[in-house]
């Protein structure tokens, strides 16, 4: 336990060294989190039929 606590502060500080500053480390995670829009057909089936059901439980029934 004690090996991979010290092995994880060394990790840390190489981090942080590596980085240097906080504007670097966010662009850094920026160019790493993307998003994209897929149409329906490239949903699977049984995903989709789930996505439905959590649509319609949201909408309150009158």
């Amino acid at each position: 336990m004690v090996p991979v606590l010290i092995g994880a502060a060394i990790a840390g500080a190489a981090a942080y060294k590596f980085f240097g500053d906080k504007e670097r480390h966010d662009l850094a995670l920026e160019e790493k989190i993307f998003t994209r829009e897929i149409s329906e057909s490239e949903v699977p089936p049984d995903v989709l039929e789930k996505i439905r059901e959590k649509q319609r439980n949201r909408i309150p029934n009158p």
